[in-house]
């Protein structure tokens, strides 16, 4: 017998909320390996397809992760060809980054793909439920940001 049902439910949400994550995760790193890319990679990609240019620190705040796992996946990223770091005139002290054109590239090969899966994964819910499903990550999210 489950001591208390309400929080038996909740962890099993959660749990079905994990598992179809993770089976998007999987779908997708399968491709994107194919294609050279790891997963940490993606967001720095779309990072930059959007704001062209960021120095190292915004790149990190932005993608949620620390100088040192930025910094490596820049360094891998730069050896493959996709981004380039430079220092701008006006400030010599910070590197900024910007795509390549093979960076470009593969930032809209990596869209499509994404968005096929997206598009897949989310074909039985109707533009309200996905609405409304946005809707429950942004509070979760807000959650999480309000414990730290």
């Amino acid at each position: 017998m489950v001591p208390n049902d309400t929080a038996y439910d909740r962890v099993a949400l959660m749990r079905k909320m994990f598992w179809v994550v993770r089976k998007y995760i999987q779908k997708n790193d399968g491709v994107l390996g194919k294609m050279g890319l790891s997963r940490g990679q993606v967001p720095v990609l779309l990072e930059l397809g959007h704001h062209e240019e960021l120095n190292q620190r915004e790149l990190a705040e932005k993608i949620h992760v620390t100088p040192a796992t930025i910094s490596e996946t820049l360094k891998q990223m730069e050896r493959s060809g996709l981004i380039i770091r430079f220092t701008p005139e006006t400030d010599a002290r910070i590197y900024r980054v910007r795509l390549t054109n093979t960076g470009y590239e593969m930032l809209h090969t990596t869209i499509e793909l994404l968005d096929q899966s997206s598009t897949e994964m989310l074909s039985r819910l109707t533009d309200e439920e996905c609405v409304f499903l946005n809707h429950i990550f942004n509070r979760l999210a807000q959650n999480i940001n309000s414990e730290q």
